[in-house]
């Protein structure tokens, strides 16, 4: 059970005093800080600032270093120096400023679409932070703990000998004086504001320490036309929309669930910022509703039209009919379900929201039929990337990502699957970036998963490939035998795959 604080700070805790009064808080002052020191101990009260970053940073130490006998944190020296203007924190944690030799704070900015992170802070416009207690299940209701500015006018509550408050007055519209105000409930909304301010919430900062938030529930989201944000329309900075973000979510869930890792979604989803911008229902160059084919204009072009132009869905597909009526080895796409393709008159089986389900698994199946085969291209000559490094990779080594970078692993999907006809494909430009970016994103979410594909035989040697006849083969040196361990050489026939050249191995002692 993570630590979180639920009441105010205890007389001199060190996470709200500045180092003249013994503490190791780098936030300025509070609002009569003299008072809120000599009777409280807490000289960065009254100020939201101070009472969140005091709250963070001592959530962080209880929760990374362990608890002493009288409650207090182990180790008390780390500190995130959260001392901007509120409103500023989410950027400058964005950019790095906040990050350390141990943690990457930048990593752990979440977009106020996101279940709020509890033991964290949630940031708005209105130049307020406030530090996060209690989540519900839904993620739609919060608590807080929370501290305020105010002039030096207001009027502020006496004390007792032991520090308790009294006479506080109540005429002024609050139950406690701003100096910390515990347990306030707020709601989500429609607008994700969580109740406060008409500016708008800027996101949540997720604490290191406790685990990493769940990905938001999801559904799909289409476009007639056009798609979800790019890098060259200026949205690159802006992909945690809602409608653009859910759809990355339900693409991660869907191929993590076929054994896809991290990276190897990323590297899918730079791809496809590209080829659809996350919108399911895209037609290849397609920015006008007039430009969306009819299901009977689309059974109209010619087969030179098709392959020229005509590509759809997320990865576009081309010509359209490799998805919409594909029959590969007794693959159908209609018969997934969700299936659904984008034509402006809604006949039967037509247009349906979930068509990006139907899209993903069937891609899924073209890729792996029975093993070997299927839309992954074995041939090394045709995975030259833009830099002249071949890309190719084993399907199953791309969906496993291995020790390749996020980059890396896009070029390789964009040469062994999308396989463009020119080679300038915008690929350092536009695809990778938005690789990276989507790892960054996702990385901070605590990522259940999908079914690990087994991995092949242990060998006493790394395998190899090999190029015979324009194929690469794969070969394992040594192999685990009764009498030990002998070596194998793969009996080669024209045209097979590696696979097929590894089942048929002879063993010789």
């Amino acid at each position: 059970m993570a630590w979180i604080r639920k009441e105010r700070p205890e007389f001199g805790n060190v996470f709200y005093n500045t180092e003249n009064h013994g503490g190791i808080s780098q936030c300025i002052l509070g609002n009569h800080s003299d008072i809120y020191y000599t009777h409280w101990g807490l000289d960065v009260l009254r100020n939201c600032v101070g009472a969140a970053a005091g709250a963070f940073n001592e959530t962080y130490c209880h929760n990374t270093y362990g608890t002493n006998d009288d409650g207090s944190p182990k180790e008390k020296h780390f500190y995130f120096a959260l001392n901007a203007n509120a409103d500023e924190l989410i950027n400058l944690t964005k950019r790095g400023v906040y990050d350390t030799d141990t943690v990457k704070l930048s990593d752990y900015v979440l977009p106020k679409t996101a279940r709020p992170p509890l033991g964290g802070l949630i940031v708005w416009a209105d130049t307020h932070v406030a530090y996060i207690c209690g989540v519900s299940e839904d993620g739609n209701t919060i608590v807080l703990q929370e501290s305020g500015w105010h002039s030096s006018n207001d009027v502020v509550p006496s004390f007792d000998s032991d520090n308790n408050e009294l006479n506080y007055p109540t005429d002024t519209g609050y139950e406690s004086p701003w100096g910390w105000r515990s347990n306030i409930t707020r709601e989500r909304g429609d607008d994700n504001n969580f109740g406060y301010g008409k500016n708008g919430c800027l996101g949540f900062i997720a604490n290191p320490a406790i685990s990493k938030p769940s990905l938001p529930d999801a559904t799909w989201h289409t476009k007639k036309f056009g798609g979800f944000g790019s890098v060259e329309d200026g949205t690159f900075d802006n992909r945690e929309t809602s409608e653009g973000f859910q759809n990355v979510i339900m693409i991660y869930k869907i191929l993590s669930s076929k054994g896809w890792s991290l990276k190897s979604v990323c590297a899918f989803l730079g791809n496809i910022d590209m080829e659809s911008e996350y919108n399911p229902w895209q037609w290849e160059s397609v920015y006008s509703a007039a430009a969306v084919p009819t299901y009977d204009e689309a059974y109209g072009w010619s087969e030179d039209e098709r392959n020229s132009r005509h590509g759809y869905g997320l990865v576009q597909f081309t010509p359209f009919t490799d998805y919409v009526e594909n029959t590969y080895k007794g693959i159908v796409a209609s018969s997934y379900e969700g299936y659904g393709p984008n034509f402006k008159n809604d006949g039967e089986n037509l247009n349906s929201i979930n068509d990006g389900t139907a899209q993903l698994l069937f891609m899924h199946d073209t890729i792996i039929f029975d093993g070997v085969g299927g839309q992954w291209y074995n041939i090394p000559s045709s995975c030259i990337g833009e830099d002249g490094t071949n890309y190719w990779l084993p399907y199953k080594e791309f969906i496993n990502g291995g020790e390749y970078s996020v980059g890396h692993l896009t070029s390789v999907f964009l040469r062994c699957y999308l396989r463009p006809n020119l080679k300038s494909s915008k690929e350092f430009e536009r695809r990778r970036p938005a690789a990276e970016t989507w790892y960054s994103i996702l990385r901070k979410y605590d990522l259940t998963p999908g079914t690990p594909i087994p991995p092949e035989p242990q060998t006493s040697e790394p395998c190899a490939y090999i190029q015979i006849n324009g194929v690469m083969v794969k070969t394992i040196p040594h192999i685990m035998t009764s009498s030990g361990w002998k070596k194998v050489i793969p009996t080669i026939r024209n045209n097979n795959s590696w696979k097929e050249i590894y089942d048929n191995k002879t063993v010789i002692t």
